[in-house]
Parts: C-alpha cells; sequence; structure tokens
C-alpha cells in the first residue's frame, strides 16, 4: 500500500528539480560568458578606435619620422593632432602595410 500522498511526492519531484536547476545555472552561465567573452572583446575593439603616436606608428612600419611626415603629407595616413602630440589610427597604419594601400615610393634626388 502506498503511504505517501500524491501531492507529497510532487513537492519531492519540485524540490529535487530545483536543486538540479540551481546546481546547473552557474554552469551554464559560466559556459555562456566564456562562449561569449571573444564576441564582446572584438565589439569593444570595435566601438574604441586604437591610437598609436607617431614613434609607435613609425616603429610598426620600420620607418624613420620624415617618411611617416612624407606619407601623411601625401595622404596614405591620416594624423589627429591633439595639442603638440600626433596621433594614427593603428587600424590605418596595419592596412598600409598589408598592402591594402599601394604606396610609390620616388627615388631621392642626389
Amino acid at each position: 500500500m502506498n503511504t505517501t500522498s500524491p501531492t507529497a511526492q510532487e513537492n519531492g519531484h519540485n524540490l529535487f528539480n530545483q536543486a538540479i536547476a540551481d546546481a546547473v545555472r552557474p554552469v551554464i552561465r559560466e559556459e555562456i560568458q566564456i562562449l561569449l567573452a571573444p564576441i564582446l572583446e572584438k565589439k569593444k575593439e570595435e566601438e574604441k578606435p586604437e591610437v598609436w603616436t607617431k614613434e609607435d606608428a613609425c616603429g610598426f612600419l620600420g620607418i624613420s619620422r620624415p617618411t611617416l611626415d612624407a606619407l601623411v603629407k601625401e595622404g596614405y595616413l591620416h594624423a589627429t593632432h591633439i595639442g603638440r602630440r600626433v596621433y594614427l589610427d593603428a587600424r590605418e597604419v596595419r592596412e598600409l602595410i598589408s598592402g591594402a594601400k599601394f604606396i610609390k615610393f620616388r627615388p631621392r634626388k642626389k
């Protein structure tokens, strides 16, 4: 003979289901955060432009400051002046070296 009433049995199942949900919820939340982290990081990078100083750009490109100034003057790169400081968009500098922009240099005059 069954001594347990159906409501007590249902309550037991509900408590068991709630305990499983409470145990699994943090694991699922952590997995979702791990999966979304690269997407959210990429979006942050797209929103905030990375800027370099002239020195940073020269070091990355392996050129001198006068050569960088010539690239800016000829319109291959755009410089932003804030006070006495000059900044360049890092993405634009990377595009320049990756060949996205074709540069034609003139030979030096002797």
